[in-house]
C-alpha cells in the first residue's frame, strides 16, 4: 500500500480540560464530604464537645454547596474555593479545639494548597498556600508567645495516629489524582499535536496528501534520488469530463467520485510512493526510485483500472476515466525544482487531454510524447 495519512488522527469525541477540571473538583467535593463525615462521627463516638462537631457540620455543609455547585450547575471556580475553604475550615477549627499547635489535626493544613492545586490550579493555589502558611505560624504565635490556648480537649496518641494515617492516604490519593489529571492532560496535548500536523498535510475530503505535503515531500525524495543516484517520477493525473459529473449529478456525487478515485489509486501503488491532490480534480503521484519505463507501467495500471471499475455513489455505480502526464528525473536538464517537474507533468497531462482524454503522455526529450500504448 502506498504511503498514506493516518485516518486514526481523525477527531475523536474527548472531554475538554475544562470538564476534566469539573470532574475533578466534583470528586474533590465528595472526597472532602467524606472525610470530614468521618470525623464528625469519630467526634460524636468518642464523646468531643459539641463545638468541635458543630465546626465539622458546618464545613461539611459548605462543602456540600461547592459539590451541588459543580454538579449541578458545573460552577467550577466558586465549588472549588468553597470545598478548599471546607477542608481549611474544618481544619483549622478542629486544631484551635483540640490542642492548638500541638494538635495532630494541624496536619491537615498541608492538604489545604495540595486540594486547591488540584481542583483550581497552581496560581489560585498560591493564595491558599498563603493562608495555610499564616494560619500555622498564627496558631504558634497565639498559644507560644501570647499563651492563648483554646483547646477543649487534650492531644492523645491515638488521635496523632488516626490524622497521620488519614491524611497520608488523602495526599496520596490527591497525588496520585493529580498526576492522572496531567497524564490525561498531556495525552490530549499530544492528539491535538498530531491532529494539527493532519490537518495541514491531508486533503480533508479525500484523505489523499495535500498539495504543500507533496511539494515538501518531492523535494526530500529528489534530495535522496541525487545521494542515490536515481531517478524520481511524478505522475499527474485528471478526471476526465469531472465538470460535467458534477452538472450532472451534483456536487456531492462528484465528491464521491473524487474518493473512490484516491481510493482505487491507493489499491495500486506501492508503499513508498505518495498520492496528493493539488487541487479540484487533479491530483499528483510523486514515485521514488522510479524511472521512466515504470512509472508508465504504474500510470497504465491505474488508466485501466479507473476505466474498468466502476465507483459506487448516491447516482449508482459509475465509470470514470483518466488522463494522465508522467515525467521522470533527473532529464537532460540539471536539478530542477519540484513546480517546474510538476508544470512539465502538468503539460503531458493536457497534451492528453487534447489527444482523445483516458490516455498516458510522457514528457522526454523535453516536449511530451504519446505513449503508444494507449
Amino acid at each position: 500500500m502506498p504511503r498514506k495519512p493516518d485516518r486514526s488522527l481523525l477527531p475523536t469525541q474527548e472531554v475538554s480540560y475544562q470538564e476534566s477540571l469539573i470532574r475533578v473538583t466534583g470528586f474533590g467535593g465528595v472526597t472532602a464530604g467524606v472525610f470530614i463525615s468521618f470525623f464528625i462521627l469519630l467526634f460524636w463516638a468518642l464523646d468531643f464537645p459539641g463545638i468541635m462537631i458543630l465546626v465539622n457540620v458546618t464545613a461539611l455543609l459548605i462543602s456540600l454547596l461547592g459539590l451541588a455547585l459543580v454538579r449541578r450547575f458545573h460552577i467550577h471556580k466558586l465549588a472549588a474555593h468553597l470545598i478548599t475553604f471546607a477542608t481549611y475550615f474544618s481544619v483549622l477549627g478542629t486544631a484551635l479545639l483540640s490542642g492548638g499547635i500541638d494538635s495532630s489535626s494541624i496536619v491537615w493544613m498541608a492538604f489545604v494548597p495540595i486540594a486547591a492545586t488540584i481542583m483550581a490550579g497552581t496560581r489560585d493555589a498560591i493564595p491558599w498556600s498563603v493562608i495555610s502558611l499564616s494560619s500555622i505560624v498564627g496558631i504558634y504565635i497565639l498559644n507560644r508567645h501570647w499563651g492563648i490556648n483554646w483547646s477543649l480537649v487534650p492531644t492523645r496518641s491515638i488521635d496523632r495516629m488516626i490524622d497521620l494515617t488519614t491524611v497520608t492516604i488523602v495526599i496520596g490519593t490527591a497525588t496520585w489524582l493529580n498526576e492522572k489529571t496531567k497524564a490525561h492532560a498531556m495525552n490530549r496535548l499530544e492528539s491535538a499535536r498530531a491532529m494539527l500536523n493532519h490537518l495541514a498535510t491531508v486533503d480533508p475530503l479525500t484523505n489523499a496528501f495535500n498539495r504543500r505535503y507533496f511539494f515538501d515531500r518531492a523535494q526530500v525524495e529528489l534530495e535522496l534520488a541525487k545521494l542515490r543516484k536515481s531517478r524520481t517520477s511524478i505522475l499527474l493525473l485528471d478526471i476526465d469530463h469531472f465538470k460535467k459529473i458534477n452538472d450532472t449529478y451534483g456536487h456531492t456525487v462528484g465528491d464521491q467520485i473524487l474518493i473512490g478515485m484516491v481510493n482505487l489509486c491507493q489499491g495500486n501503488l506501492r508503499e513508498m510512493d505518495t498520492l496528493a491532490r493539488l487541487g479540484g480534480e487533479e491530483f499528483v503521484i510523486l514515485l521514488p526510485e522510479t524511472d521512466l519505463s515504470e512509472a508508465r507501467h504504474i500510470a497504465e495500471r491505474l488508466r485501466r483500472t479507473l476505466e474498468h471499475t466502476p465507483i459506487h455513489t448516491d447516482a449508482g455505480p459509475l465509470r470514470v476515466t483518466i488522463s494522465i502526464g508522467a515525467l521522470s528525473h533527473p532529464t537532460s536538464d540539471d536539478d530542477l525544482p519540484v513546480h517546474k517537474l510538476v508544470q512539465r507533468a502538468d503539460q503531458a497531462m493536457y497534451l492528453a487531454k487534447r489527444s482523445g482524454r483516458n490516455r498516458v503522455i510522457e514528457w522526454q526529450n523535453q516536449e511530451p510524447t504519446q505513449n503508444s500504448s494507449d
